[in-house]
């Protein structure tokens, strides 16, 4: 999230560009893929000529009372489930890339997978810095597998004392062979199930270890996605366009 994201806001409040991206939004029970998972054990390579690993996995008992979209189950069913996570890493001079996979399994509902896989880079420039993303997930349903695309551009730029922030990202359609209208979390499949984010800061930095920033965003959904704000977010309606204005400061002890 960081190589494409909003770092000068630190990825956070409703500024957070991962409103759309991973759904996260949404909690894991929900088809979210931006969750800390507890139970978790992980290894981090050592950084090799630029290049970094790491893998993770997280067990976890899921229920039908936790959230999850569970089809036709007793609501005491308890299940074992866990969450597989890998990423490969590269920085050298101005260039950043990642790239990272997750599989949850059994998460949302027995006999039901689902995964995400997601390609980010940034250039840095100097004045400016340019990021972008691309993701698919995947989703499996009773009615066949559910899939969408993300894709995202941001730019971080030196304006001034400070740094300006500019972002669009873009979920599109739910497609795959499930049936038409079948839904996780704030998409379906069908016609007019995508959204846009678009959001622009600026932070200005107030000494070594104080800053302070404004920003505002908008989420733009179709007439039959509900996407919401990742941090801070409330229920909308299918084709509501959220939006929000942030001033926010920070002090790092």
């Amino acid at each position: 999230h960081p190589i494409f994201g909003n770092v000068p806001t630190l990825t956070t409040s409703i500024l957070s560009t991962a409103a759309l991206w991973a759904q996260a939004s949404q909690s894991i029970y929900n088809g979210g893929f931006d969750a800390r998972e507890g139970n978790s054990i992980r290894y981090d390579s050592p950084r090799v000529g630029g290049f970094l690993g790491s893998v993770q996995i997280a067990t976890l008992d899921a229920s039908s009372g936790q959230g999850g979209i569970v089809f036709g189950t007793p609501a005491t069913e308890k299940r074992h489930a866990y969450v597989a996570s890998m990423g490969g890493f590269y920085a050298n001079g101005p260039f950043q890339a990642g790239i990272a996979y997750e599989a949850h399994n059994k998460v949302r509902a027995p006999n039901l997978d689902d995964q995400a896989f997601s390609i980010a880079g940034n250039w840095n420039f100097g004045i400016v810095k340019i990021g972008g993303v691309w993701e698919r997930l995947d989703y499996d349903t009773p009615t066949g597998n559910l899939e969408r695309d993300f894709f995202g551009v941001g730019l971080t730029g030196n304006f001034g004392p400070g740094q300006m922030y500019a972002f669009w990202g873009r979920g599109y359609d739910g497609k795959g062979s499930a049936a038409t209208g079948q839904r996780v979390g704030a998409f379906a499949k069908g016609d007019d199930t995508g959204s846009q984010q678009w959001e622009i800061s600026y932070t200005y930095p107030l000494s070594k270890r104080t800053l302070t920033y404004v920003g505002f965003v908008q989420i733009d959904n179709d007439k039959n996605a509900n996407y919401t704000f990742n941090i801070n977010p409330y229920p909308v309606a299918n084709g509501a366009k959220p939006s929000g204005i942030v001033m926010g400061a920070v002090h790092f002890f």
